[in-house]
C-alpha cells in the first residue's frame, strides 16, 4: 500500500475512521494481526496507536534498572490500564547469600554492603517519584494493576518481600485522574514498617480492589497490613463506589465511624482471624446506603463446630435495612437464624446461598508452593501442615435452606437469579416446589447438590450435582 493520505482509491480511506476504529477493534487480538497492519503507513499507525497501547505492561523490578524498561513516552496519550508485573526490586543481599536466588539476580548491592537497606531505601523512593511523574503525564489512564506473584510461601525470606513498597503505595494513590487501582497478590509485606499515615492530600479513587492469593500460607494476618488498611480505608470512604478486600487484615472497627455514601460492591473474601466467629456485619456496614453488590465469602475455619454459622443480623439488633437498594447477595455458610433474611430489600434480584470455597473445591484447595519437610517458615523455625490453610464446608441440608427462601421469598419476590449448595434431604422436592411457586421471575437456578452417603464412602473430591 502507497501513502494512505494521497487521494487515491482506497477501500480502507472511503470507510473513514470511525469504522477504522470499529475494525482495528475487532483486529485488537494479538492473533488477528492489528500491528502488521499498523505498519501500512504513517497515518492507519496513527488511528492504530489507541487500540495497540490502551493497555500495556512493565515488569515491575526493572523500572529505572534497564534502559527503556517502561513504555516510551509517545505511547503515554493513548495508555489507559497500565499493569506492572511481578516483583519489586525492593531488597538487599544479605551477608551469606551469593549469585542468584531463584533464577533472579540480587543487582541492587553487594553482599559486603551494610547499607543494602538504605539503598534499597533510596531506589524505591525514585520508583515512586517515577511513577508518580509519569503517570501524571498519561491523561487517558483509568486502571492500573499491580500483579505481585507468590514467589514463597508466606514471602519467606526477609530478603526478598514480595510485595508493594509503601512509597509505590502512596505515589499510585496520589494520581489524580486515576479511578481504579487493583493489588493482586500481597499489597504489604509484614516485615515492612506499619505506617503511621499515609501523606496524601486527596485520594479520588472509585475503585479499589485487593484480591491476595486465596490459599497463601500462614500468616495471613499481620500488624503491618493492619495498619495500612486501618488509614487507607477511611481516606477512600467519601469517593470509593467499588471495594474488595480480604477479611484477614480488614479493620472492622473502623467500618461503622464513616460514611460510605458512593459505595455501591463491596466484597470481603478470607478467614477470620479471632478464634471466635466475625462479629455481626449488619451494624458494621450500615453506613453504606447506596449499596447493590454485597459479598461476604468467610471461610469456616476447622477448629469451628460445623453448627458455627456466621449471624450478620442478629436477633436483638433492631435497625432498619441499611441496604434498601441491594441488587445482588452473596453469603457464604447463611444461617438459617439469620435476621437478614427477614429484611431483604424488594430490589434484590440475585442471591447466592453457598459454602466457600465451594463444597467440591475444598480438599482441591493446596497452596501454589508444594509443602516439603523442612521448608523454612516465615519468622524462624521450619513449615508445617498448620501453616497451610485449613478450612471446612458445612454443607447446609435442604431443610435449613427451605426455611431461609420462605424467609427471602415473602420480601424478595422478585428475584431472578439463585444459587444454592446443600446436601440432599427428603425435603428438596418441597423445597424446589416452593422457589418455583414464590418466584414467579425466576430466570436462572443454579443447584450444587451433594448426597452425604454418597460423600462418606467415595474417597476424594465430593462431586456437586449441578443443575
Amino acid at each position: 500500500m502507497n501513502d494512505f493520505s494521497t487521494n487515491q482509491a482506497s477501500g480502507l480511506r472511503c470507510l473513514g475512521n470511525d469504522i477504522l476504529l470499529q475494525i482495528f477493534e475487532e483486529l485488537r487480538s494479538p492473533l488477528k494481526g492489528l500491528f502488521p497492519l499498523s505498519e501500512a503507513c504513517g497515518q492507519l499507525r496513527e488511528l492504530c496507536l489507541p487500540v495497540l497501547f490502551r493497555a500495556v505492561k512493565v515488569k515491575s523490578r526493572n523500572i529505572l534498572l534497564h534502559k527503556d524498561a517502561f513504555v516510551p513516552d509517545y505511547i503515554w496519550p493513548h495508555v489507559q490500564t497500565l499493569y506492572l508485573d511481578g516483583i519489586f526490586c525492593r531488597y538487599e543481599l544479605p551477608r551469606g547469600y551469593y549469585g542468584r536466588a531463584n533464577g533472579i539476580g540480587w543487582d541492587l548491592c553487594s553482599k559486603d554492603d551494610e547499607d543494602g537497606w538504605e539503598a534499597a531505601a533510596i531506589h524505591e523512593g525514585r520508583v515512586a517519584d517515577f511513577l508518580r511523574n509519569t503517570l501524571r503525564l498519561m491523561p487517558r489512564m483509568r486502571t492500573v494493576v499491580v500483579n505481585i506473584p507468590n514467589i514463597w510461601p508466606c514471602d519467606i525470606d526477609d530478603a526478598f518481600r514480595t510485595a508493594v513498597p509503601l512509597p509505590a503505595i502512596i505515589a499510585l494513590l496520589s494520581i489524580p485522574h486515576l479511578p481504579h487501582l487493583e493489588v493482586i497478590g500481597t499489597l504489604y509485606h509484614m516485615y515492612d514498617k506499619a505506617p503511621r499515615l499515609l501523606d496524601i492530600p486527596s485520594i479520588t479513587l472509585t475503585t479499589f480492589k485487593y484480591k491476595p492469593l486465596v490459599t497463601r500460607f500462614q500468616p495471613r494476618s499481620y500488624a503491618s497490613e493492619a495498619e495500612l488498611l486501618k488509614l487507607l480505608l477511611p481516606a477512600l470512604s467519601p469517593t470509593i463506589c467499588t471495594l474488595h478486600v480480604p477479611m484477614e487484615n480488614l479493620p472492622l472497627s473502623e467500618l461503622p465511624h464513616h460514611d460510605w455514601p458512593r459505595l455501591r460492591e463491596l466484597v470481603i473474601e478470607g478467614e477470620y482471624s479471632g478464634n471466635r466467629l466475625p462479629p455481626p456485619f449488619i451494624p458494621l456496614l450500615a453506613r453504606m446506603p447506596a449499596l447493590r453488590r454485597l459479598h461476604l465469602c468467610i471461610a469456616h475455619q476447622s477448629f469451628w463446630f460445623p453448627s458455627d454459622l456466621e449471624i450478620i443480623w442478629p436477633v436483638e439488633t433492631s435497625i432498619d435495612m441499611p441496604w434498601p437498594e441491594l441488587e445482588d447477595l452473596l453469603v457464604a455458610h447463611p444461617n438459617p437464624d439469620d435476621k437478614l433474611w427477614d429484611h431483604l430489600p424488594s430490589t434484590l434480584h440475585t442471591l447466592r446461598l453457598q459454602c466457600w470455597p465451594h463444597h467440591f473445591e475444598i480438599t482441591t484447595l493446596d497452596p501454589p508452593i508444594i509443602y516439603r519437610e523442612g521448608m523454612p517458615r516465615l519468622g524462624g523455625g521450619e513449615m508445617s501442615r498448620s501453616d497451610e490453610v485449613d478450612w471446612k464446608s458445612p454443607v447446609l441440608g435442604a431443610a435449613d435452606i427451605r426455611r431461609i427462601m420462605r424467609a427471602c421469598s415473602s420480601r424478595a419476590r422478585d428475584l431472578r437469579k439463585l444459587e444454592m449448595e446443600y446436601n440432599i434431604q427428603e425435603d428438596e422436592n418441597s423445597l424446589l416446589r416452593e422457589i418455583a411457586e414464590s418466584l414467579p421471575r425466576l430466570h436462572s437456578l443454579t443447584l450444587f447438590r451433594y448426597d452425604p452417603e454418597v460423600d462418606q464412602v467415595i474417597v476424594g473430591v465430593p462431586v456437586p450435582l449441578v443443575c
